[in-house]
């Protein structure tokens, strides 16, 4: 076979040799055309310089290569970015949720937000997180829902049922906070604390005593709100007994840290603080750890009321609080803690052991099981010790 005759010869045969430029234009130019040149140069000369174009076609690629990569190299050597780099001078956004937490920590009385496994326990706080916890995934649907002919059982699974159907449709839709408090959450704790001595209350709208918040490190106090808290209700007979007399000795025209004319008269327990599912937890944290902390200065002011005698944070008993994040309910626990005589709150949690949810059957009965036990502390644990040390004292003192 003749060399000369294959597709290589055949291709360098074809290409050819020599450019051909395109001839100037020749056409005779007058003095006016000139000037106009000129006075368009003069004109030009004080606008940016163009990058002249330029073009590559397919003879200008080698045997090897092709164009699709040569103008690729091209774009990515010549081109310049369309964004505009973040100058060395220009600030990083300051969080005010992390400010507040952290001036919690530097605030009047103290307030540490931390994680379980970092601080020993006290004693009572131990034992509250013991009677959360303990068990609290076993045994979770209750057995007599297997008869579904047991109408209480029946209504309990119906529920359930509709409170999950309203969680989905919440998080499929991505909905707002208030379509998580009102067709979930508050569902919920009713469930959870009905036939109890203890009675939702929504507080998102009022406002904390001032005087009971923490202060901060420039000596100012934030107001930060809770969305649900728990009321010692009057259909409890030993609780209206106490109202009756608290009211007489003048000592029941503010009972807690609200400043809600109606609220401020009953004892309040726990709170929660709610957001929708791509919610911030630290900004519910903060809502939650504020709220607790004036509702445990408020109890202690009260005490110090009956017993004349100031008491440190650590006298108290614990308190238990939940953040809501859309399906996730985290469980905290707050106690007090003196250390070289200065007093100090700590709001530890999220406990795993208490995790619950409403994403499923099993979640959701293991959240209510979880509600009743701490409406279980603060029936026989929580207002026994509220009874006998401050509201009794309080109505014989007054």
């Amino acid at each position: 076979m003749n060399p000369q005759d294959s597709a290589v010869w055949r291709w360098l045969r074809d290409v050819p040799c020599e450019r051909v430029a395109t001839p100037p234009d020749t056409a005779p130019s007058s003095p006016s055309n000139n000037l106009k040149r000129k006075g368009t140069r003069t004109a030009r000369s004080t606008s940016p310089a163009k990058r002249q174009r330029i073009l590559d076609d397919a003879d200008n690629v080698y045997p090897d290569q092709s164009a699709s990569a040569i103008a690729a190299t091209e774009l990515s050597e010549r081109t310049k970015p369309f964004y505009r780099l973040p100058s060395s001078a220009s600030k990083r956004a300051v969080s005010p949720v992390r400010d507040l937490l952290n001036d919690l920590r530097a605030s009047k009385p103290a307030v540490f937000c931390e994680l379980p496994s970092t601080i020993p326990l006290p004693e009572n706080a131990y034992a509250l997180c013991i009677t959360l916890t303990e068990g609290l995934h076993e045994r979770v649907i209750p057995i007599g829902l297997k008869m579904v002919d047991r109408i209480v059982n029946w209504t309990l699974w119906e529920t359930i049922t509709e409170i999950l159907s309203e969680a989905r449709e919440s998080s499929l839709f991505q909905q707002d906070e208030n379509a998580w408090y009102t067709k979930v959450v508050y569902p919920m704790l009713h469930l959870a604390f009905k036939g109890s001595m203890l009675k939702v209350e929504s507080v998102q709208s009022q406002t904390i005593n001032p005087e009971l918040l923490p202060i901060m490190p420039n000596n100012y106090r934030v107001q930060k709100k809770c969305d649900y808290a728990f009321s010692f209700h009057r259909n409890t007979q030993q609780v209206s007994d106490l109202y009756g007399a608290l009211t007489c000795t003048g000592a029941g025209g503010a009972l807690s840290q609200t400043m809600d004319s109606n609220t401020k008269r009953w004892l309040l327990f726990s709170g929660l603080a709610v957001k929708h599912e791509n919610g911030g937890k630290d900004e519910a944290l903060a809502q939650l750890a504020t709220w607790i902390a004036a509702g445990m200065e408020n109890t202690r002011k009260l005490w110090s009321r009956s017993s004349e005698e100031v008491h440190p944070y650590c006298d108290l008993p614990p308190m238990v609080g939940w953040t809501v994040v859309g399906h996730d309910w985290h469980t905290w626990v707050t106690f007090g803690a003196t250390d070289n005589g200065t007093d100090s709150l700590y709001v530890v949690g999220p406990w795993r052991a208490a995790a619950a949810d409403t994403r499923d059957v099993y979640g959701a009965f293991k959240l209510l099981k979880l509600l009743r036990r701490a409406s279980a502390y603060a029936s026989t644990t929580y207002w026994p010790w509220l009874r006998q040390k401050v509201l009794e004292p309080l109505c014989s003192d007054s």
